[in-house]
């Protein structure tokens, strides 16, 4: 999963001033059948997502990345936006009917406002489930993440 942070969106309330790249892939996604993700990213206050006049999320906010094969899709859930006390997510599902591979798997764009500084390792995969062809549980994925901000 690549988790990039760039200007030009969030709630229109503030300047964006940054972005940061994550990037997250797990060696076991091949090896279990994985078809499914459901995936929980969080970041600190200061970074947003870029919504539109509904508040729900903007187009192309997430999406596939790698060699994960033209089927693959993906279907954003739920954006909560992050306080001076509360983290922030972004729920989103993956599916896969060929099955995912073990490289990259997602690009997620978030922004930066102007005055905050985060590091690398304040983004975060806090949920991460994975599931089979039939939909069944498959416990114990763990992922590799990594983050350049600039």
């Amino acid at each position: 999963m690549v988790l990039a942070a760039c200007g030009g969106g969030g709630d229109g309330a503030s300047a964006v001033n940054g972005k940061a790249v994550a990037t997250m892939k797990s060696a076991t996604l091949t090896a279990l059948g994985i078809y499914g993700l459901d995936i929980t990213v969080g970041f600190p206050n200061g970074v947003t997502v870029a919504t539109n006049a509904d508040g729900s999320v903007a187009s192309g906010v997430v999406s596939i990345s790698g060699q994960q094969g033209p089927n693959a899709s993906v279907a954003v859930g739920k954006y909560t936006p992050a306080t001076p006390t509360a983290r922030g997510s972004l729920r989103f599902l993956l599916v896969n009917p060929s099955g995912f591979t073990a490289q990259e798997l997602v690009k997620v764009n978030l922004d930066i406002t102007t005055g905050f500084s985060p590091t690398a390792v304040a983004f975060t995969v806090d949920s991460l489930v994975a599931s089979d062809k039939d939909g069944n549980i498959i416990p114990g994925l763990t992922a590799d993440i990594s983050t350049v901000i600039y």
